[in-house]
């Protein structure tokens, strides 16, 4: 028997945007079809909330990496030295 290995939370987010965007596109590989009003709207939807969810995870990011670099230096072993100034 093949034993699965589950994914972190963020490997699940990271393949429901993927899916997100691979539905997205599905629209334009048939150049014939004709999207309706509601898909069009569901679209904009997509759009809309893809655009917050990138202002709050660049913000979340931001606010990581400043943390990481107020720890002490014994906690960074593996981390990438932050930019200089």
């Amino acid at each position: 028997m093949i034993r699965r290995v589950s994914k972190t939370p963020l490997e699940y987010a990271v393949n429901f945007v993927e899916i997100a965007g691979e539905t997205a596109r599905h629209f334009l590989q048939d150049k014939a079809y004709l999207p309706t009003a509601k898909e069009l709207a569901q679209l904009r939807e997509l759009q809309k909330m893809m655009s917050l969810y990138h202002a709050s995870v660049t913000y979340i990011i931001r606010t990581l990496e400043e943390r990481v670099t107020g720890l002490d230096a014994s906690h960074t072993d593996d981390l990438p030295d932050p930019p200089k100034e």
